[in-house]
């Protein structure tokens, strides 16, 4: 793609975004970094129906109404399909996908230490539901001003594009801008949801007193809160989200009837403020049989996997359409090109004349006096080497020879 197409779909791409329109992935590839970004991680193969649903519901309640929305970023670890993970999620589903190391927890720790003194292992371990370290990454990603991130496993049911204005009004210098708090201790906050300002320096320093910090739950969550740990005390009343933006389903578990099934407490403190849920139990939604509708928050977190699996099918067909139509079309401009070179080699003045038209076409998209009319040239006579260069060519066109 030339500077002139490149520019071109920009000023497409950004009178779009005025209109509240999600930015095709194609499009935002060829531009820097914007400075907000959504992010999730995808850390194994079977956590890809949990990316795809979080991503679809994040996208049909976001209000894309900044003028250069966000990035939707997928950091992806080396031991998941890369193809196939872009093919499903790119680019219907989210703008970038990006590779990143898994970040191990550290083997020598004072957590070690301890569990050792109790005669038991080191609780630092990464496995299926415990990828969180990996997750710390995002810090690092200081080509963003602001990250909203959310957790593979979450359900998105309410817009949270306002999470990304709080790094504008925040001035602590701190990356952690905001979280939810956890369900236990509620005076910690879970980072299954978290707006974050990312910063080299901070990252580096996360990594550096990964041997030397304490984790009450071996996660990240229990790491980041003994890197913040005054969190709940100190930070400005912005940086404590409610816990509708990250209602953990364990919180449902502990409090539902056992012969209902249903929450009483969850229906009076957080269904009105519900922006998002988390299905932060070990059992995810997309590994209990299809048949299991004894769970309600497994129910809707299933029909919204439903629907997205339709959007994607819908998105599937559209863009064969619209690539079938695209390359009718380029059939069809190659066929009038051949059939005026025709033309052309049998009649001089004809030529010129369509040389003029296309030049003008070319204009009319935006494509520089040279570059329209080398175009117009290449398209028309692509093997006349008698006829005089593009810059003469357009200087006589304006009477300057």
């Amino acid at each position: 793609m030339n500077f002139i197409e490149n520019n071109m779909e920009v000023a497409t791409a950004v009178q779009q975004s005025d209109q509240g329109e999600v930015l095709e992935a194609q499009v935002v590839a060829n531009f820097p970094p914007r400075p907000d970004a959504v992010v999730t991680l995808l850390h194994q193969d079977d956590f890809l129906p949990g990316v795809q649903t979080m991503l679809y519901s994040f996208r049909k309640k976001f209000s894309f109404h900044q003028t250069y929305p966000p990035e939707v970023v997928v950091l992806v670890t080396p031991n998941v399909d890369l193809e196939k993970a872009t093919n499903i999620l790119m680019p219907a589903l989210c703008t970038r996908v990006m590779t990143v190391e898994e970040w191990w927890p550290p083997s020598q720790s004072i957590d070690s230490q301890l569990m050792k003194g109790f005669g038991k292992s080191n609780k630092r371990v990464l496995d299926n539901h415990n990828p969180g370290w990996t997750k710390l990454r995002i810090f690092g990603l200081q080509q963003y001003e602001t990250i909203l991130y959310i957790d593979s496993d979450c359900l998105v049911l309410k817009d949270v594009s306002h999470l990304l204005d709080l790094n504008k009004v925040y001035t602590e210098s701190e990356a952690l801008v905001a979280a939810a708090p956890d369900v236990l201790p509620p005076s910690n906050f879970n980072s299954g949801v978290m707006v974050i300002r990312p910063s080299t320096q901070v990252f580096q320093t996360l990594q550096k007193n990964a041997e030397h910090l304490t984790t009450f739950d071996g996660s990240d969550t229990g790491y980041l809160n003994a890197y913040y740990p005054t969190w709940f005390t100190d930070f400005p009343p912005d940086a404590r989200l409610s816990a509708g933006y990250n209602a953990q389903t364990e919180l449902y578990e502990r409090t539902k009837d056992p012969k209902t099934g249903e929450s009483s407490f969850w229906d009076a403190q957080l269904s009105h403020d519900l922006h998002i849920i988390h299905y932060s139990e070990p059992i995810k939604p997309w590994q209990t049989e299809s048949s299991d509708e004894t769970n309600s928050l497994h129910t809707l977190w299933k029909s919204w996997y439903q629907k997205s699996k339709n959007f994607l099918l819908r998105d599937k067909k559209e863009r064969a359409k619209q690539e079938k139509e695209r390359l009718a079309k380029k059939q069809k401009l190659e066929q009038e090109a051949a059939a005026a070179r025709e033309a052309a080699a049998k009649d001089p003045k004809r030529a010129h004349k369509l040389v003029t038209k296309r030049y003008k076409e070319l204009r009319a998209q935006g494509m520089s006096t040279h570059d329209a009319m080398q175009q117009a040239r290449h398209e028309i006579l692509p093997n006349d080497s008698s006829q005089p260069d593009a810059g003469s060519q357009v200087a006589a066109m304006f009477g300057m020879q």
